[in-house]
């Protein structure tokens, strides 16, 4: 098993170009050993799904018709069903009906503009939030260039330069 020591750069360097070279070289070989080994897990999962998903999506649909039906008729008799708590069972399932989380929703004929202006007329501001953000996109699309502009809005644009090493396809050899 490998170590959970991860290094970091500062840790880690290699001391000359032809250490730096081999290093890549070996990684290049890992990396493709990697992909293959993914492409082989791949296939066999592939092979396994197409096998049985055709019956777990046949169990799903009947599951859902089921549930839908069992559900229509809990609702409407749910006091002949669930006499104590929220819960019953029969020999092989228990089921109940769950309190979800609460939600506040406007009234019928009320937008949610319209219970803003209402909050704000009682003097209920604290109901009230108001979000404001910087446009990024906009600021780097319009100054991004001018950093003398993006300084005086305190702003400067950081673009950093990541390393990254690819294995060649053994068809770029």
């Amino acid at each position: 098993m490998m170590s959970s020591k991860r290094l970091t750069r500062k840790d880690a360097s290699y001391q000359s170009k032809s250490a730096f070279e081999a290093a890549l070289d070996s990684l290049a070989v890992l990396m493709t050993k990697q992909r293959l080994l993914e492409a082989k897990r791949d296939k066999k999962i592939q092979v396994i799904r197409e096998e049985y998903e055709p019956a777990i999506m046949e169990a799903r649909q009947t599951c859902d018709q089921i549930m839908l039906k069992a559900e229509s008729y809990a609702i409407d008799h749910k006091d002949d069903l669930i006499t104590k708590g929220k819960s019953a069972s029969t020999k092989l399932a228990e089921y109940g009906f769950r309190t979800g989380q609460p939600t506040l929703k406007s009234l019928p004929k009320w937008t949610w503009s319209k219970v803003i202006a209402e909050l704000k007329r009682r003097k209920k501001k604290r109901f009230v939030t108001t979000k404001e953000s910087v446009n990024k996109d906009a600021l780097k699309r319009e100054l991004g260039s001018d950093s003398e502009k993006l300084a005086l809005v305190g702003c400067y644009i950081d673009q950093t330069e990541i390393f990254w090493v690819e294995a060649k396809d053994q068809e770029d050899e």
